[in-house]
């Protein structure tokens, strides 16, 4: 049976939640507000090369123990810093928390990726003379180069698809240890093209994909350039990647489906293997992340013109007409809101992008949204602390380029910025902000995440539980809708208990 403590948590569960379904409530913290316990005031940035030098923050990552890894490139180096959770420098990673790692000339780090054993993976392009090709290096928990990753013991390689000149700007890492590159390549024959390559777990080329270790997309829409910007792994092994691609006027966001070994797209998505999507008229539409759902759909994060936008996709690459309008959300409004750098999944299927806008003439600021499971914006807050106000520049905007949640709700963002008497003196930039606390962020009266709470659905659920019923019975004779997150359960059970604070049989 159902103790009574649990009915308690339920109640405080939901008058956390009145929050969400409109009624005002009165919060120590509000979400989307910058948390003052992180550096003290709530953001910091670090240099990370020489005084002066050029750091790009691109990525993000956050290990289990709560300690945050910023990667990117500096000064056309590899570099990562590693904080502790309060926002110092983890003085036990590289020098004094910063890694600086020449690989072979001109060294841009874009993506990385947290192995299950605590290792990075770091990849991007390295240009050696005229020549330009996809690298990847791998770090050890301590920051040093993995000499068992690469070729000869050096802990890095390059990686050449047959391609006049090649880069990697997306990492995606598969359940049985093999590493996946996704960039843009340029063949002789053609133009820039979509292009994935999968490494061994010791960072060889994993030949038994494609038969070459790479695989490559040319979009028919497209006529001068595409590239992939993010890649993500399904369930049954299948290769997700998007980015965008060149309709001959303006981009369009272009999403492609591998199979997992390969050998071809996945003629079950969209019917060709891949979808385009001008999700705004007349204005270029770029992709730059993506991320699957656990029913199977897929978000990308991006731009549409000048507007930060999020897309998504039911599993065969039809746009999710439930979410937003017609499956896009944030192509309008009349203050232009720059892009999403980069995305994260909350547990009830919200979404959250980071990356900038420009609601002030000649200002741009870093911007945070999340966006609701059936598509409605919640929170938006923008942050630029006066030392960092890129001030009427339209090559020196600084977006956050990685997002990651904490266990507690809170928002981690990476990125860069530019001081404003010197735009080409950039350092790594790092802000927390405060999110949902995990009854309201995470416990939600739409217990099966269809984005809509319905009597006959998540209150009957409620009811059946708060009496004690468990098992299939819990769900018997429920109509979920097809949008719905949770339908079984077992799913619905974990929700209660990781989400809600339930103590169930």
């Amino acid at each position: 049976m159902v103790t009574g403590s649990i009915r308690v948590r339920v109640f405080i569960c939901v008058s956390a939640l009145v929050n969400l379904i409109g009624i005002s409530v009165t919060c120590a913290q509000s979400p989307g507000s910058v948390d003052s316990s992180f550096a003290g005031v709530g953001y910091l940035s670090t240099t990370v090369g020489a005084p002066g030098s050029v750091n790009l923050g691109r990525a993000l990552v956050l290990q289990p123990d709560g300690r945050i890894v910023v990667g990117g490139s500096c000064d056309g180096d590899f570099c990562l810093v590693r904080y502790l959770t309060d926002g110092t420098l983890d003085t036990s990673f590289g020098t004094g928390g910063k890694v600086i790692q020449s690989l072979v000339g001109t060294d841009n780090a874009y993506a990385m990726a947290l192995q299950q054993d605590g290792k990075f993976v770091m990849a991007g392009n390295c240009i050696n003379g005229l020549s330009s090709f996809i690298c990847a290096a791998r770090f050890t928990t301590a920051g040093a180069l993995d000499t068992s990753f690469g070729a000869a013991g050096t802990g890095w390689l390059t990686i050449n698809p047959g391609s006049l000149s090649s880069r990697a700007t997306a990492i995606a890492l598969q359940p049985d240890g093999k590493i996946l590159l996704a960039g843009g390549c340029t063949y002789p024959s053609t133009s820039e093209d979509f292009c994935v390559v999968r490494l061994n777990s010791n960072g060889t080329l994993d030949t038994t994909f494609n038969s070459t270790g790479s695989a490559s997309t040319s979009f028919a829409v497209t006529s001068v350039a595409q590239r992939a910007q993010a890649i993500a792994v399904q369930t049954d092994g299948k290769i997700v990647v998007a980015g965008y691609c060149d309709s001959g006027t303006y981009d369009r966001i272009c999403v492609a489906r591998f199979l997992s070994n390969g050998s071809a797209l996945d003629g079950t998505f969209g019917g060709t293997g891949y979808v385009t999507t001008a999700a705004l008229a007349n204005v270029n539409n770029r992709a730059y992340s993506a991320a699957i759902l656990p029913n199977g759909k897929i978000v990308v994060g991006g731009e549409c013109g000048t507007t930060g936008c999020a897309v998504r996709y039911l599993p065969d690459g039809s746009l999710d007409t439930s979410f937003g309008t017609g499956g896009v959300v944030g192509n309008g409004g009349t203050a232009a809101e720059g892009y999403a750098g980069a995305i994260a999944l909350d547990v009830d299927g919200g979404v959250f992008h980071a990356g900038w806008n420009n609601p002030v003439a000649g200002i741009d600021f870093r911007l945070v949204r999340r966006w609701s499971s059936n598509g409605k914006s919640e929170v938006a807050v923008a942050h630029a602390p006066p030392s960092y106000l890129l001030l009427n520049s339209s090559s020196a905007y600084l977006p956050w380029m990685g997002i990651a949640l904490q266990t507690d709700g809170k928002i981690v963002v990476a990125g860069s910025a530019a001081h404003t008497s010197v735009s080409t003196d950039t350092d790594f930039f790092i802000a927390r902000y405060n999110g949902f606390p995990n009854d309201a962020r995470n416990c939600s009266l739409d217990v099966d995440g269809d984005g809509s709470i319905v009597a006959t659905v998540d209150t009957l659920i409620h009811a059946r539980v708060a009496l004690g019923v468990t098992g299939n019975a819990v769900v018997s004779g429920i109509a979920f809708a097809p949008q719905a997150l949770r339908k079984t359960w077992t799913d619905i059970r974990n929700y209660l208990v990781s989400q809600c604070g339930m103590s169930l049989p």
